[in-house]
Parts: structure tokens; C-alpha cells; sequence
């Protein structure tokens, strides 16, 4: 049994240690100005430093305030061929309520694009698309 279980303590440390070689695609930091919902979950305007990797399309958004992290499945690729000139978040905003929908990175023609979620699905259902809000990123 102690074999085993060092094993599966061995496996996982490789595995964490392989993810982490790949490094971070996007890691940047944003002041968002309302609250937000990513991935089901309601967060407070602050601070935030968001960042993705490239081994499981996760997205990563930690408030600079609590420290707190949520986890998004990061998406996927969207483009329109062009560079973007800044980094910048993108939310949809259905009524008062606003959904991280996009990540784009400065000078990159590619951003990352959350998939829409079941909360999201069902407050678009009762409210047409306001508007999509740009927050640029801070240094």
C-alpha cells in the first residue's frame, strides 16, 4: 500500500512539473470596474491577474485583493488576422449583469474565448445583449 501510494505521489509531482515547463501564454493584470461572473461564479470589482497555460486550456483569474482563484476552462482560439494593439478583457453584458467572454493579449492576433456557460444562457434568454465592455489591462 505504501508503494502505491508512493507511486501516485510520484506521478503527480512529474505531471505538475511537466505542466509548469510549458509556461503561462497570457498573464496579465486588469482593474474591472463591475462585478462579473466566470465560470458560473460571481466576482467583485478589484483587481484582478488573469493568466492561461497551454497544456489544459485553463484559464486562471485571481483577485489581487483576496488572493482568491477561480478556474475556467479557457475556451477556445478566436482571430480576426489582426494584431490586437492591446491587451485587453472582453464581457458580455445581458441587463446589470456582466460575463467574461474574451482575453486578448497585445500583439497577438489570437484571443482566448470562454464558453458560454448555463448561467450565462439562461440570463441572455430573458435579456437581449446589451453591450460588450473592453477593459484594457493595467502594468
Amino acid at each position: 500500500m505504501k508503494q502505491q501510494v508512493l507511486t501516485l505521489v510520484r506521478a503527480f509531482a512529474l505531471f505538475m512539473v511537466a505542466g509548469s515547463a510549458f509556461g503561462q501564454t497570457i498573464s496579465v493584470k486588469a482593474n474591472v470596474p463591475f462585478d462579473f461572473i466566470v465560470s458560473g461564479k460571481t466576482l467583485p470589482a478589484g483587481n484582478y491577474a488573469i493568466r492561461t497555460n497551454n497544456v489544459g486550456s485553463f484559464l486562471y483569474v485571481q483577485s489581487l485583493q483576496s488572493g482568491k482563484v477561480t478556474v475556467a476552462g479557457a475556451g477556445y482560439t478566436v482571430g480576426n488576422g489582426n494584431l490586437a494593439q492591446q491587451s485587453k478583457l472582453v464581457f458580455t453584458k445581458y441587463g446589470h449583469t456582466y460575463f467574461l467572454r474574451q482575453v486578448w493579449e497585445g500583439g497577438n492576433a489570437d484571443a482566448r474565448e470562454l464558453p458560454k456557460s448555463h448561467r450565462e444562457a439562461t440570463v441572455s434568454a430573458d435579456y437581449p445583449l446589451s453591450s460588450k465592455v473592453i477593459v484594457p489591462f493595467v502594468r
